[in-house]
């Protein structure tokens, strides 16, 4: 493989699949993260800088992929769309919760964020149905399908993370402390306000939380859904077929 005649087509690849807009909006909210990172370094525990730090780094995955793999592979072709979706739930849960620290609104924030996860990932599930099989056509309907199943499955593998996260390490994501339960899930607690505690004890808490995690997320899906289905037009078959050269080795005497 040439690599400079890699580059070059790949580079040429993310000026056809990006509007000029999208590549500001991403170093625009690179610059945020980098200030985040710089003031938490500062400020913030080790914990709390070195997370963002790893955020961070997640906002340059999709070029890198596109780098070092070749075109002709699965992670070569990743679409650089996929990185403006990762860039945004990085900015909704990195800065603006960690770094401007609005976990602190327990209920309404987090459970927010989990709408706008479930609503992006229905995006990147969609732009990885492009890519999975590239020499075929790929329909509206199919497309849609594999991007809301794929976000069920983030949403579904998030809340296992999360459950052998606080099993293994006590990290406090599903409510098992005594704090959360008598300082978070009070008759104030925005979900309670709305539905009542239904027949919910102290000891349901922790599936109480990831339950209403994931209403949160599907919630999102739907809002996806709804969105792809208004504004991608219809047509009897989508090519989704991404051109990429052949490349060629170039053997220099």
């Amino acid at each position: 493989m040439n690599f400079k005649s890699h580059i070059s087509s790949q580079v040429e690849r993310a000026k056809k699949e990006l509007s000029l807009f999208e590549y500001i909006l991403w170093w625009i909210m690179r610059s945020m993260m980098i200030v985040a990172l710089i003031c938490a370094i500062r400020t913030r525990s080790t914990m709390t800088w070195v997370m963002i730090g790893a955020n961070l780094a997640v906002m340059f995955i999709i070029p890198l992929f596109s780098f070092i793999f070749p075109n002709k592979t699965f992670f070569g072709r990743l679409p650089f769309r996929v990185q403006t979706y990762i860039d945004l739930f990085v900015i909704a849960g990195s800065f603006f919760g960690q770094f401007i620290n609005l976990y602190r609104f327990e209920g309404v924030f987090d459970k927010a964020l989990h709408v706008v996860s479930g609503f992006v990932t229905v995006f990147i599930g969609y732009e990885l149905m492009k890519v999975v099989e590239p020499k075929k056509r790929l329909t509206k309907k199919t497309g849609v399908f594999g991007g809301f199943m794929f976000s069920y499955f983030v949403m579904i593998m998030w809340e296992v993370f999360e459950f052998f996260s606080d099993f293994l390490l006590n990290s406090n994501n599903q409510a098992y402390t005594k704090r959360f339960c008598e300082e978070v899930y009070t008759d104030n607690y925005f979900f309670i306000k709305i539905f009542g505690r239904g027949n919910a004890g102290a000891e349901q808490l922790p599936v109480f939380d990831t339950m209403i995690d994931i209403l949160a997320a599907v919630v999102g899906s739907f809002i996806a859904l709804a969105v792809m289905m208004i504004f991608i037009k219809e047509k009897k078959t989508e090519n989704t077929e991404i051109a990429y050269e052949e490349e060629k080795e170039e053997v220099t005497v």
